[in-house]
């Protein structure tokens, strides 16, 4: 029993008496969960009365996870609700009949549902009312519920709160807007905005409140504890912040592509798809591999009737050695799989294992590789080049250097644009619309325009030297890389304003000048309604230097007709910010 609990660690189930047990490994030894049949509910920290301790009926099909001071809620993909933990004042006790339910909150020991009709249900502890729904509410979007008190998101953006408010916890503030989703603690209340920021108010003692990590950003959604609050990113991740007295805003490593967060007063619940195997990234027509170890941890002979792929990108996979039928206990066989992209991206699929293993019949694990395309640009006239570009020429009536670019797209599908990748610049010599490359002395351009299959683009990249070198003398080394998904243009970003020293008009596009500061950071935000709405673009530019410039390329999608209006150019309003 010691060494199976060595072999298996925290993921594997108990080995049946009698049964065979199918265990997949990596290279390095990590043991790999089967991602059927689906999403896992974990919990860690604290469990006095069982809250961190997910019961059966709470395991798969689980499409939402909330949890309060002692008791921990599930909402199944059938409306009905699963609760387990503290149930003092019937707060784990679901009412019988309940269903239908769209959403589920959870106070210090009361619970709230709402339903899929826009009405709100609520039972447990009610002492400070908080259980007491006010009488006429509808139209309910989002419920959320902190230790004594409770708050309804309603369709038209309008917020109602009821409970204690002690600590202004109930108070929201009156000039709070673009709230999408929020969520509270033990008294202190998280709002979620629309550009994926995080604003927060009511008890601040352990900085749950205030003190939002300023790099966040991303956000699509957020949880609090008694004192901590948790935030899930985009791309998966999980920050958190505030009161870590349990180990609950410490989130562990290996979790895999997070899809939900829920925080207790002293812990934190995740919803997980596992990890899949990862391949490293290969330039198109690579091939990379990667060895995972079959074993039988169980007693009995396990029988392997099937080892297959399949998926969206299975013809970008296959195994390359031979498949064993069968594993005595305790063998164990290597099982290689190669990755070799025929198209750009990143591509997927899933290996089925096939067995006798009672426990997980049809082990599936998710491969995951990415394919880059990178060229390195030719002068033009070479012979068959598809990346190419002319002697630079000096542009008499901007002073601006000018080197165009041409390239074709040989692949056979459309790309999303091209990542151009510059070393080599002369010293002093500003690139336009750039940001600083990953190597020291590199830039990086994004050319964020879709290029259909066979499509040859050309357009400009721009220099300003302010030395005034011949454009002979410049002769920067250029490659691209494609680019594997969409960089749209993003909502407005923290940082402070600094002034325009001009916009102005020049024949490849609106261009902007400001003074800067060595190694600080900016960011171009721009408006085309007066104002009123601001994006950033999807550069970061870092500087060396005393002054910056910036041309928009204008993209097909936000073309403008400069007029050379200080500020403002052809109806867009432009604004620097330093992050």
């Amino acid at each position: 029993m010691f060494m199976a609990m060595l072999l298996c660690g925290m993921h594997c189930d108990a080995v049946e008496a009698g049964a065979p047990k199918l265990m997949v490994r990596d290279a390095a030894g990590q043991v790999l969960e089967s991602a059927n049949p689906g999403k896992r509910v974990f919990a860690w920290g604290q469990n006095n009365y069982g809250q961190s301790t997910v019961p059966a009926a709470a395991q798969g099909s689980v499409v939402a996870i909330v949890a309060a001071s002692y008791h921990t809620v599930a909402l199944k993909q059938d409306g009905s609700v699963v609760a387990w933990g503290r149930n003092d004042f019937g707060q784990a006790s679901v009412p019988k009949g309940l269903s239908r339910v769209k959403a589920i909150a959870a106070g210090w020991y009361h619970l709230v549902a709402l339903m899929q009709d826009g009405s709100v249900v609520a039972w447990g502890g009610n002492d400070f009312g908080q259980a007491s729904v006010p009488k006429g509410l509808s139209g309910v979007r989002a419920i959320a519920a902190g230790w004594f008190y409770t708050i309804a998101l309603k369709q038209d953006g309008r917020v109602v709160a009821w409970g204690r408010n002690e600590s202004f916890q109930a108070s929201v503030p009156a000039n709070l807007s673009g709230v999408v989703a929020i969520t509270t603690g033990g008294a202190h209340t998280v709002a979620l905005k629309q550009d994926g920021r995080v604003v927060a108010w009511g008890y601040n003692a352990f900085g749950d409140s205030s003190r939002v990590p300023g790099s966040l950003h991303d956000v699509v959604a957020i949880t609090a504890g008694d004192g901590h609050t948790v935030a899930l990113t985009q791309d998966g991740r999980v920050v958190a912040w505030g009161y870590n007295f349990q180990g609950q805003a410490s989130v562990p490593k290996g979790l895999g592509v997070v899809t939900a967060i829920a925080a207790g007063r002293y812990y934190t619940v995740a919803i997980a798809d596992p990890l899949p195997l990862v391949f490293p990234a290969s330039q198109l027509g690579q091939a990379s591999s990667s060895v995972l170890t079959l074993s039988n941890a169980g007693t009995l002979p396990l029988a392997l009737s099937s080892i297959t792929i399949t998926g969206p990108d299975a013809d970008q996979f296959r195994l390359f050695a031979p498949v064993p039928a069968s594993l005595a206990m305790d063998d164990e066989k290597a099982l290689a799989v190669q990755f070799q992209p025929k198209r750009v991206g990143t591509l997927t699929a899933q290996l089925h294992i096939a067995s006798n293993d009672p426990a997980s019949p049809d082990f599936v694990l998710n491969l995951q590789g990415t394919a880059t395309y990178e060229i390195a640009a030719e002068k033009a006239g070479a012979p068959g080049a598809i990346f190419t570009y002319a002697p630079l020429r000096l542009d008499r009536s901007t002073g601006l250097l000018l080197h165009k670019i041409t390239f074709t797209n040989t692949t056979g599908f459309s790309l999303n644009g091209l990542r151009l990748i510059l070393s080599k610049v002369a010293s002093g010599v500003q690139v336009y619309s750039s940001n600083a490359g990953e190597v020291p002395g590199t830039f990086e351009v994004i050319y964020s325009s879709a290029i259909k299959a066979n499509e040859t683009i050309t357009f400009d990249l721009v220099y300003f030297d302010p030395k005034r070198r011949t454009a002979e003398s410049m002769n920067p080394v250029i490659k691209a890389e494609a680019l594997l998904e969409l960089e749209p243009d993003s909502l407005p970003v923290t940082g402070t304003i600094v002034p325009l020293l001009r916009a102005r008009s020049t024949p490849q596009g609106p261009t902007l000048e400001w003074n800067s500061a060595a190694g600080k950071t900016y960011v171009v935000e721009y408006s085309d309604d007066g104002g009123t709405t601001w994006l950033s673009a999807v550069h970061r530019l870092s500087t060396g230097g005393t002054r910056m410039f910036w041309l928009d390329r204008g993209q097909p999608e936000t073309k403008t007709k400069p007029t050379g209006v200080p500020n403002q150019v052809g109806g867009r309003y432009y604004r620097v910010k330093r992050l």
